[in-house]
């Protein structure tokens, strides 16, 4: 699904995505698992979860949706290179990188992206 509107995107790895609308898969979770993924996205210390209109690829229906949002960027991230889109093995050279492979890698990156109180 896409959502309705346009939002930046970011990524830790120094790059920042602009859509025209932010494109993901949309799956339907269970508390527990929306929980789980609140820990996976440091909700709501770092990504803010909202619930937005998506648009489904295959019939257009709009339905609304858990996204998570960085709303608190920095606005140097709008200066980092634009990608149409994304992928963990694009032409970027930034591919993803699962939490067990990245070491003791906490919160420290926080301040180079995001405004902090």
């Amino acid at each position: 699904g896409r959502v309705t509107r346009q939002y930046p995107r970011t990524t830790s790895e120094s790059l920042v995505i602009r859509l025209n609308n932010i494109e993901g898969e949309v799956y339907e979770v269970d508390n527990k698992m929306l929980s789980m993924l609140d820990m996976l996205e440091d909700h709501p210390e770092y990504y803010e979860r909202k619930i937005k209109k998506i648009c489904l690829k295959d019939s257009d229906e709009v339905i609304d949706c858990w996204i998570y949002l960085l709303f608190m960027y920095k606005q140097q991230m709008m200066e980092l290179p634009f990608l149409k889109t994304y992928s963990s093995y694009g032409d970027h050279g930034k591919n993803y990188a699962v939490r067990e492979s990245r070491g003791d890698v906490g919160r420290e990156y926080w301040s180079d992206v995001k405004v902090m109180d």
